[in-house]
């Protein structure tokens, strides 16, 4: 069958949790900007909306409104569910007081995401014909950090490709540790089983009570900081005790290959292709896609070696009796049509487990990689501004004098900035809105194309995209920012982004569209301190202020710069409004970096 994806719906029960706001004494300051947690210690059964992508291998299914997590993988070939069915339930941990750790999730530091239990945006990427790959755009905006993931699996193989793209919003540096985490808790973790001529290399997680697993590829596993915690396989782009920044609108981006492996009897042997159980009756085979013309080659324990050509399909195993040989195996391999030695594998050898992490496996190569990774991390430890790149100072020179000199003389600016930085979407995104402002043009431009093609589910590709639109007074909420009310939070990061850019109209504009889709206090805050700039609106901006204190304390709260400013601006104004002193007053909580930090 060819690669799909479609949306459809999973029953879960999962653990009742309790939001702790920042005017409570249990408040977790670490949580701020969003609610703290506890568990309640009740469960319900509730229906979750998900994406499925799916060929004839495997079912991979993620739920957007878990923190877009991978929540199962069902492997086909044998009927497997590869990650755990169990409850979605919480241990105490992270940032915001407890953590699910259930099925595979994005990272962006050690701890998981703030947002790992709330709504992540999503795009479906259906396959054009039979030979493409079905995939789906997941993405985010986090504090300070955002990510864009394309989750694909091709027509031909069973595997589940990961592109993650991690970026730093902010024009200064952010704490960063990027990667993914894997949950198998019956799972036994250890190193592939790679020639060390391979230029490869993997790390499996086998459960022998339900007999599969899965094994993870990366093209910077020789750099990777892998390890085993808390019964979840973490992968991350430094070591645990790295204080690593991303500079100034950096993007990272991570990919990794994750292939189930089932009905292997044992602890499999594994490589990219396939993987392989040894007994001591003869070997099982369960290949990744299609194998043609590779060699099956046998040493036993008296000297004798032999050699077999073998073919393998990705739709079933193949098995291979040791009936006919005189002696007990010691040693298999198996090799390509090249003779290129794939995997390798001594009966009864321990495989290596990755609590001696990977690189005690490595060659003289990748050693020389860890030594190099290590010296800058402790080069990042004594001196975080290193983050700083000699680009990145320039890029964020260029990029600063071009926001504080609004429109005007800002194109060419902010082309020195792009060539420093041709990955930053938000300064296409800038260079596309300075365009339309000089020009009047209404078509999309070139510029917001790159943007999009960076990052497709970015909310200021959505805002630009009404702003482009002609003003229509009266009518209902325009569907073009209705995914923006999956997640609030981005109607105020949209806002926030075009007042840093002192694009008051066209914020007043968004903003004015976004309260027709959610009535949010902070809009109507950001709108009041607008109406009191340059029109000196005293009147319409007592209803905004009256409009937001009017509303229960709730989140989302106030973080960026354009948000503290405003409400420092307003309770100058309004000294009277307790709603507006407690929320400036839980501003005081954050701690982190600012967009123009």
């Amino acid at each position: 069958m060819p690669a799909e994806v479609y949306e459809d719906s999973l029953e879960l029960t999962v653990g009742i949790l309790e939001a702790v706001l920042p005017d409570s004494g249990q408040y977790l300051k670490s949580a701020y900007p969003f609610p703290s947690l506890k568990s309640t210690g009740r469960s319900e059964r509730r229906t979750f909306r998900t994406i499925v992508l799916e060929n004839a291998f495997l079912r991979a299914t993620i739920v957007p409104d878990l923190g877009g997590r991978i929540l199962r993988v069902f492997d086909k070939r044998t009927s497997a569910e590869i990650l755990p069915i169990e409850p979605v339930t919480t241990v105490d941990g992270g940032t915001r007081g407890v953590e699910a750790p259930q099925g595979i999730q994005v990272r962006y530091t050690n701890a998981d995401r703030p947002n790992a239990l709330s709504t992540v945006n999503y795009q479906l990427v259906p396959a054009d014909d039979e030979e493409d790959n079905a995939a789906v755009w997941i993405g985010e905006v986090g504090i300070g950090l955002s990510f864009n993931a394309l989750i694909s699996v091709p027509p031909d193989s069973s595997e589940l490709n990961i592109e993650l793209r991690l970026f730093n919003r902010l024009i200064g540096n952010t704490p960063y540790n990027g990667g993914i985490s894997i949950c198998l808790p019956d799972a036994k973790s250890y190193l592939s089983s790679i020639h060390p001529v391979a230029d490869e290399r993997g790390f499996v997680l086998y459960s022998k009570s339900r007999d599969c697993g899965l094994s993870v590829w990366t093209e910077a596993a020789k750099t990777l900081a892998v390890a085993e915690e808390n019964k979840r396989l973490t992968l991350h782009r430094f070591g645990s005790k790295s204080k690593f920044a991303l500079g100034p609108r950096q993007l990272d981006t991570l990919k990794f290959r994750i292939v189930p492996h089932s009905g292997l009897g044992h602890l499999p042997a594994v490589c990219s292709q396939l993987a392989m159980e040894v007994g001591s009756k003869g070997i099982a085979l369960q290949a990744t896609k299609r194998l043609e013309n590779f060699k099956l080659l046998v040493l036993t324990k008296d000297g004798q070696s032999f050699e077999s050509p073998i073919d393998a399909y990705a739709e079933h195993r193949k098995e291979i009796s040791f009936a006919s040989l005189s002696s007990r195996v010691s040693e298999v391999a198996v090799m390509d049509a090249d003779r290129n030695v794939l995997l390798r594998h001594i009966v009864g050898s321990r495989f290596a487990p990755i609590r001696m992490r990977h690189r005690d496996a490595m060659d003289a190569s990748a050693n020389e990689e860890t030594k190099l990774r290590r010296q800058m991390e402790k080069v990042l430890v004594t001196n975080p501004e290193f983050a700083k790149t000699l680009p990145s100072v320039r890029f964020e020179a260029h990029l600063l004098s071009a926001m504080r000199g609004a429109s005007a003389g800002s194109d060419a600016l902010l082309e020195q900035a792009l060539i420093y930085n041709g990955e930053d979407h938000l300064t296409w995104w800038m260079k596309a809105i300075y365009k339309r402002l000089a020009s009047g043009a209404q078509e999309e431009s070139a510029e917001l194309l790159n943007a999009h093609y960076l990052a497709p589910l970015e909310p200021a590709l959505r805002g630009e995209g009404f702003l482009t639109q002609p003003s229509a007074q009266g009518r209902g909420a325009n569907p073009i920012l209705k995914p923006l009310a999956e997640s609030p939070e981005q109607f105020i990061e949209v806002a926030c982004l075009l007042i840093d850019l002192d694009l008051h109209s066209e914020a007043s504009r968004f903003i004015d569209e976004a309260l027709r889709h959610e009535d949010i206090p902070m809009l109507h805050y950001l709108q009041a301190f607008l109406l009191m700039q340059g029109t000196r609106m005293a009147v319409e901006a007592a209803d905004q202020v009256r409009a937001a204190s009017s509303k229960p304390f709730a989140p989302p709260f106030p973080w960026r710069k354009a948000e503290i400013n405003a409400l420092e601006s307003l309770s100058s104004s309004f000294p009277n409004d307790d709603r507006l002193r407690q929320y400036l007053v839980a501003t005081s909580l954050y701690s982190g970096p600012h967009p123009l930090a």
